[in-house]
């Protein structure tokens, strides 16, 4: 071959590089447009749906004095049919979030959650319910709920610092607090797509057998927790060696550490401010859960149960280093 032979097929070669570069380059252009205008799209879709319900919970008779003209049924319907374009809303959520950033993610979380927080302030003042009062439910003769002797566990780990301001919002509805050495349980009617709330308990089994609507757990030590599908979310705070076996939309764990999660989370769960957290895939039967599947409707066919989020690492070349997959071996079924 000739020198300008090779010199004519070295030109061809380079050109031929370049093209592919730029082929590959405008590819590269073409798929970030698509996932931008996808995320926009569902981001747009998303607020215009917020502001909706937003405004419907603000059209409600501003207190319980002018909603006499209403009768309770009439006004319990309103708030209920609310309630199910919250969830809605938070299933378009769930369903967006493979195409939204992690700082878009948490906007549309802060807005579902205030939709959520300003429903329930409106639901206490136009149709209050019976209170709960954080009592745990005394002995029975069928069991439902007894008091055993404190279990052991890992003893000497000190609490993570407490939560502070707006980042953990705590319901006054059904729930047990301040308990120790307890087995504690609420009926399936108790438990109905109503807001749970777990606090400072101690060396305690707790059984949430049904499908509630959000389960708020906050300063537990040495617990462990067996909750059925719940529609909406999950928030766990300050808690320190604790099993926590739940499905539910959305997971978030904040200042927790030495805890495993036995989950199935239709969403990327995600941790703040987290150590040594292990997750394993949600391993709890008892009689009656596939229809608290159907009434909380989570996809059981979808589980992010090890796609976790830490919020506190940000490099994408290294695994973070405070949650892990819990090693088959350790794992453990409740079978109730």
């Amino acid at each position: 071959m000739s020198s300008k032979e090779e010199f004519i097929e070295k030109m061809q070669k380079r050109h031929q590089d370049l093209q592919a570069k730029q082929k590959q380059r405008d590819d590269e252009r073409n798929e970030n447009r698509v996932e931008n205008e996808r995320s926009d799209y569902r981001m747009e879709m998303f607020h215009s749906d917020s502001r909706r319900i937003e405004q419907s919970i603000n059209e409600l008779s501003a207190d319980a004095e002018s909603a006499k003209s209403e009768s309770k049924i009439q006004m319990i319907e309103k708030l209920d049919n609310i309630q199910l374009d919250i969830q809605k809303l938070q299933q378009f959520f769930t369903d967006s979030t493979i195409y939204l950033s992690s700082y878009k993610i948490k906007l549309c979380q802060e807005a579902i959650g205030k939709l959520t927080t300003l429903l329930n302030d409106k639901r206490a003042s136009l149709a209050p319910r019976k209170k709960f009062a954080f009592k745990a439910k005394k002995p029975t003769e069928n069991g439902v709920e007894i008091a055993v002797p404190a279990q052991s566990g890992k003893t000497g780990t000190s609490l993570p610092p407490t939560v502070t301001g707006s980042q953990f919002q705590f319901f006054n509805d059904y729930g047990f607090k301040d308990e120790e050495g307890k087995e504690l349980s609420l009926s399936r009617e108790d438990l109905l797509q109503r807001e749970i709330n777990l606090f400072n308990l101690k060396d305690c089994t707790v059984k949430l057998l049904g499908s509630p609507g959000t389960v708020h757990i906050r300063e537990m030590k040495n617990c462990t927790v067996l909750c059925g599908p719940v529609c909406r979310s999950v928030f766990v705070h300050d808690s320190v060696n604790c099993k926590f076996v739940v499905a539910c939309q959305q997971l978030r764990i904040h200042t927790s550490t030495e805890c495993q999660f036995y989950i199935h989370v239709t969403s990327r769960a995600i941790i703040e401010e987290c150590e040594k957290v292990y997750f394993a895939p949600y391993a709890l039967t008892y009689d009656g859960l596939d229809q608290d599947y159907e009434v909380s409707g989570l996809q059981i066919s979808k589980n992010s149960w090890n796609d976790i989020d830490d919020f506190d690492w940000l490099a994408k070349d290294r695994p973070s280093p405070n949650w892990s997959l819990l090693p088959e071996s350790e794992r453990i079924t409740w079978n109730l």
